[in-house]
This record gives C-alpha cells, sequence and structure tokens, in this order.
C-alpha cells in the first residue's frame, strides 16, 4: 500500500489526474494502466483513455472503485472489515428504537455500497448480528475484492485460455497465499 508509482514520463500537469485515477487499485494493475498510458500517442489520448477505462470499470463492478478500495493487503482488509463491523454495531446501538425491519434495509443498503449483496430473506435477529460481525465482513470483503480484480483482468485482457488457465497470475498467487496462511495456522504450537 505504501508503493509509490514513478510517474516522472506523464506529463507534470497530468501527474495528479493519473495518481488519483489509479492509485485504487492494486500495485500490478497501476503498472499495467500506466503502461497502457504512456503507449498512447498524445495527452489527450492518454487521459482520455484512462478515465473511460476507470468508467468502464467501475459499471463492470457496479461500485467506485474509490469506496472499495482494491489496493488492499490482508492485514488492510482485515482492518477495513473492523471499522464496517464498527460502523454497523455503532449504528444498531444507536437506534434502539427502530423496527428491526429498517435496520436491515439500512444496514443492507451500507454493504451494498461496498459491494456486498445480502440476502434479507434470512433470520431477521441473525441479519443484524452478522452485520455487526467483523469476520462475516472480512469474507465478504474478500469475496468481493477478489472478483472486482478479476474482472479488471479480464477487462485489460490478461485472462483468457492462452494466457492462462481463466484465472490471473494474481488469483493464484492470492490462492496460494491463503493455503500458505491456512497451512500455517493449522501447524500453530
Amino acid at each position: 500500500m505504501s508503493f509509490q508509482l514513478n510517474l516522472n514520463d506523464v506529463f507534470f500537469d497530468d501527474r495528479d489526474f493519473v495518481q488519483k485515477k489509479i492509485s485504487h487499485f492494486p500495485v500490478e494493475i497501476q503498472k499495467e494502466l500506466l503502461k497502457k498510458y504512456l503507449q498512447k500517442p498524445s495527452r489527450g489520448d492518454a487521459n482520455l483513455f484512462l478515465r473511460c477505462f476507470v468508467d468502464d470499470v467501475s459499471q463492470k463492478i457496479n461500485i467506485k472503485p474509490s469506496l472499495l478500495k482494491l489496493n488492499h493487503d490482508e492485514d488492510s482488509l482485515r482492518i477495513y472489515a473492523n471499522d464496517r463491523s464498527d460502523v454497523c454495531s455503532r449504528y444498531v446501538h444507536a437506534n434502539n428504537n427502530i423496527n428491526v425491519n429498517e435496520k436491515i434495509a439500512y444496514l443492507s443498503h451500507y454493504a451494498k455500497s461496498y459491494g456486498i449483496s445480502v440476502n434479507v430473506n434470512k433470520a431477521s435477529r441473525g441479519l443484524v448480528k452478522r452485520f455487526c460481525d467483523p469476520i462475516w465482513w472480512l469474507r465478504k470483503l474478500r469475496k468481493s475484492l477478489t472478483r472486482n480484480i478479476e474482472t479488471i483482468y479480464h477487462q485489460l485482457n490478461k485472462v483468457n485460455r492462452f494466457k492462462g488457465i481463466y484465472a490471473s497470475n494474481w488469483l493464484t498467487g492470492q490462492r496460494r497465499n491463503q493455503l500458505f496462511r491456512h497451512e500455517q495456522s493449522v501447524h500453530f504450537p
């Protein structure tokens, strides 16, 4: 997350624009976008490419990348999930006089703004408790993050049957890391 992309090749007046547009993506995607940006023949074409790409991605993932923060690692995702569950817990405890169905409607809208779909047909009491659970948020945010980043790799044409078995290198690396973390937790003394 602290990685700073080298924007020296970008025209000075466009650096803030480029930084703002690509900073919400993972580093590998930032590098790819910057490479494609620099290949454009003019500043106008390059800026238009970047703006259109971010708009297309936003429509495909149905959420603003600035809200989802696609550049999380595992530790920052845990912190992010804890923050989301704290917001929900504060809302639930501050609004004890509101009907449970109204709480669920507000909390499900809140979760949907982060790209998380919720089945509201389940038991209402359990659903409210789920919204306040950081582990539930972590699972849902991780799933949403993985889907959204994989969609971006598809948009960048980095996933196809010739380049890989329909999974990006990022996704296979994430899976390896997940298996390693699981293995470490099982063998913890």
